[in-house]
């Protein structure tokens, strides 16, 4: 009873602190929020950094993805070739990897759907099925399970904005601190402020795609920059890509930079 009680508490808490605006967007990335342990830093054996891995039971096999290799081993074979650009489907996230390599032909789907492992019971955001078939013979085999993107190790940090929808910003702006973030890239989460109030909420990644998602804040009055406050946290729901170079971590849509942080010293 009293684990039922701090849920529905929390839920409670949660929901209050929903901004006006703040309501979630529905989108399809919104299920990533699923709590999805993943390893740290994981490089494959040429030292390329892995964005994606999956696995599956009967017959055990496993996958990677960096970008330069694609890696599949499954109990009495093993194929490592180059990455292919993906064909993407028109209506869903699904991406289809089409290889032709050492005398077999190889499709990999990656599907955004959630997938629970038969022998663990855990939860991935992602089904993935791989078909393979030897030049030699007419038989395909179909292999099927869960997989997951590693998020960009480089995200977990504290970023403080420096510039915002193309203008630079300082603490006097927002009336107390300068908006910052704590990205949390193994839970997916983040946490911070806009300046005045306390904000937190999930990231949906993929290999060169972020966003920010699920985006809770307090609503204290606050002296002055409210506006800018309410600039900032739209343009962190409106980002789509990111980019990190020189302590700097840049957020971005098709239109436009929308906002530049810092790396905190």
């Amino acid at each position: 009873m009293k684990e039922i009680l701090i849920t529905t508490t929390l839920i409670l808490i949660t929901l209050s602190c929903n901004g006006p605006g703040q309501a979630d967007s529905g989108e399809q990335q919104d299920t990533t929020t699923t709590k999805i342990i993943t390893p740290g830093i994981t490089a494959d054996g040429e030292g390329q950094q892995i964005y994606f891995q999956a696995s599956g039971h009967e017959p055990v096999w496993s996958l990677t993805m960096s970008d330069r290799n694609i890696s599949v081993k499954w109990m009495d074979d093993s194929l490592k070739t180059l990455t292919p650009e993906p064909v993407l489907a028109a209506d869903q996230n699904i991406k289809r990897y089409d290889i032709h390599a050492e005398s077999r032909d190889v499709i990999i789907e990656i599907s955004q759907r959630i997938c629970a492992d038969a022998m663990s019971g855990d939860s991935s955001p992602y089904t993935v099925r791989v078909q393979y078939q030897n030049t030699a013979e007419n038989d395909a085999k179909t292999l099927e399970g869960c997989g997951h993107y590693l998020t960009d190790y480089r995200l977990q940090d504290i970023w403080v904005l420096e510039r915002l929808n193309g203008k630079p910003m300082s603490s006097s702006d927002f009336g107390r601190e300068l908006p910052m973030l704590e990205i949390n890239s193994i839970e997916n989460t983040f946490s911070g402020s806009t300046g005045c109030n306390r904000m937190n909420g999930g990231i949906f990644y993929e290999k060169g795609k972020l966003r920010f998602i699920k985006i809770a804040t307090t609503r204290m009055m606050c002296p002055r920059g409210q506006e800018l406050e309410q600039q900032f946290v739209r343009a962190l729901e409106s980002s789509t890509s990111y980019q990190i170079a020189n302590n700097r971590l840049t957020l971005s849509n098709p239109d436009q930079t929308l906002i530049v942080f810092r790396k905190a010293d």
